[in-house]
């Protein structure tokens, strides 16, 4: 092989197999159906009190309170995937399912993604914006199941469960590091799983049935859980801004888990007709 030949062949081996930095390609375990790419909010319209804008592939929220930035498209069974970056002081998330409610607001599950506040929620939100109520998701149970059973009820006159109701569980009681005893450090050195403040992070989001799983940086680092249908069937995505600082989100990226086609006598029959048989 000629010398330079074998020098291209190295050198695009080796890139290949470097990793990707984080910030650079969200969606690892899915291929998107859209990527937002532009620098028009074209297909989107804000809600609550929050500066949106778009930028060279990037969306920014300015928060004025905390507000909403709502796709027009609907999903029930989703995947979502992007990169974020938190100024200090922001608040950010990403809401699934969020299905309009009689008073004009909207329902749905909401991936809380704030360093002290790793966890997923229900919540309901009225028509200015404002969310009205939060209630963290119950757990899943381990797995691949793909559907959770229903809650089992409490025995009559049982004592409340620690933790329980609104929020349960606390403010960022999200998944524990595994610790080694009597403090032998680990063989391999785990990766940096929570949120990295200032820093481009990559979420991805799979909402599949009534399961939300949720990876942060490739890894845990925000609970997921059962999301039922009274909490959301069918909605847009939205992205939140808020707290006292900007966030950026940037390759988002959408698939529909649960694309429907037309029947095939169906497209036979809508072929026959346009040849005008």
């Amino acid at each position: 092989m000629p010398d330079r030949f074998r020098t291209f062949f190295v050198a695009a081996t080796t890139a290949l197999l470097l990793p990707a930095p984080l910030g650079t390609a969200a969606s690892k375990n899915f291929v998107p159906d859209l990527v937002f790419t532009g620098s028009t909010l074209t297909g989107w319209k804000p809600l609550g009190d929050a500066d949106w804008r778009a930028q060279n592939g990037e969306i920014i929220g300015v928060p004025k309170g905390g507000g909403w930035l709502v796709a027009d498209r609907a999903y029930q069974d989703v995947a979502f995937s992007a990169s974020f970056r938190c100024a200090e002081g922001c608040r950010a998330g990403v809401l699934l399912r969020a299905e309009r409610t009689a008073d004009g607001g909207l329902k749905g599950i909401y991936a809380s993604l704030v360093a002290d506040d790793l966890v997923s929620y229900r919540v309901t939100i009225d028509s200015t914006g404002k969310e009205t109520s939060r209630e963290r998701l119950r757990p899943a149970g381990g797995g691949q199941v793909r559907v959770a059973p229903p809650p089992v009820p409490p025995p009559a006159n049982a004592p409340a469960a620690p933790g329980a109701g609104r929020g349960g569980g606390g403010r960022g009681a999200g998944p524990q590091p595994f610790q080694m005893p009597g403090g032998i450090e680990l063989p391999i050195a785990r990766p940096v799983t929570g949120l990295q403040q200032g820093q481009w992070n990559d979420i991805e989001l799979v909402l599949d049935a009534n399961i939300l799983r949720a990876f942060l940086n490739d890894a845990g680092g925000v609970s997921g859980g059962v999301a039922d249908d009274e909490f959301g069937r069918f909605g847009a995505i939205a992205l939140y801004a808020g707290g006292s600082g900007d966030v950026r989100f940037q390759d988002v990226a959408f698939k529909d888990l649960q694309p429907r086609g037309a029947p095939p006598l169906q497209r036979a029959v809508v072929a026959g007709r346009r040849r005008g048989k």
